[in-house]
C-alpha cells in the first residue's frame, strides 16, 4: 500500500492537486475488535496519509449496534489514534466526524 501511495502522490504532483484527507475508519472507536488490531490498521493509514502529504485522517463516529458505549473507552481510543498521527512528521491530524 505504501508503494501505491507513493505512485498516487506522483500523479497528484503531476496534475497539481493535493489530497486533503483520507476517510478509511468507519466504526473505529468502541468497536469489539481488539484495539491493538485497530491501532495497527490506523497506523498503516496514517503512514499512507504521510506519504500522500494529506494532513487529515477522518474518523466518522461509531454507528455499529454492537459497539461499546462507554464514553471513557471511546475517548481513550480516539486519543490513542490521535497520538499515532502526531508521533512523527509530517503530522496527521485526526478529524472526528460526528454522524447524525
Amino acid at each position: 500500500m505504501i508503494k501505491a501511495a507513493e505512485n498516487i502522490k506522483t500523479v497528484c504532483e503531476e496534475v497539481e492537486i493535493q489530497i486533503l484527507s483520507l476517510a478509511p475508519f468507519e466504526n473505529f472507536e468502541g468497536d469489539n475488535r481488539p484495539l491493538e488490531d485497530r491501532l495497527q490498521t490506523a497506523n498503516q493509514w496514517i503512514e499512507i496519509a504521510r506519504r500522500l502529504q494529506a494532513p487529515y485522517l477522518q474518523v466518522p463516529s461509531q454507528y455499529s449496534v454492537d459497539s461499546i458505549g462507554d464514553e471513557d473507552i471511546l475517548l481513550s481510543e480516539l486519543r490513542q489514534v490521535a497520538d499515532l498521527g502526531s508521533a512523527k512528521q509530517p503530522l496527521v491530524s485526526i478529524a472526528y466526524e460526528p454522524l447524525s
